[in-house]
């Protein structure tokens, strides 16, 4: 018979936390959503205060992205290391996020008629997530446009 070591490392994984804030004001941002994509997803949103807390989040390289409906989203790459002392966090350098503008408009057919729950968002490409409705008139609100140019786009759905 042959016998192979096996080597098991267990971790109790890492608190990974820190604070988003208005770039302009410079107070706490609520209800921002953060999302950590790597060796796991998870997603969690800003407290009154602007501040998140991941527990116990496996070590790893993540894509961390922060949005909000009213600001410009941001994004970042991380590395969550093993703790060197099992009660100490990892914290992320403060988040400052953009206030974004709002693009009014309609959206009408080729006849100049209105469409009605057409979804129409911006970006190249257009980021679908972030989209709005038309209403029966046609009206569409966009909130969180980043500053400069940008492509807006509807689709009827």
């Amino acid at each position: 018979m042959l016998f192979r070591s096996v080597r098991v490392i267990m971790s109790a994984g890492v608190t990974f936390l820190g604070d988003v804030l208005d770039d302009w004001t410079g107070d706490g941002l609520k209800n921002v959503r953060v999302r950590l994509v790597g060796p796991v997803t998870r997603d969690t949103q800003t407290r009154s205060d602007g501040t998140f807390v991941f527990p116990r989040a496996p070590t790893g390289t993540y894509d961390v992205s922060f949005s909000h409906p009213d600001y410009e989203s941001q994004s970042r790459r991380v590395v969550l290391e093993p703790p060197r002392y099992i009660d100490r966090p990892q914290e992320l350098d403060t988040v400052h996020l953009q206030p974004g503008g709002t693009v009014e408009g309609e959206v009408l057919d080729a006849q100049s008629e209105p469409v009605s729950n057409a979804e129409v968002t911006w970006g190249d490409p257009p980021q679908w997530e972030r989209a709005t409705l038309s209403d029966a008139r046609g009206a569409f609100r966009l909130r969180g446009v980043p500053t400069g140019s940008v492509w807006s786009t509807a689709r009827q759905i």
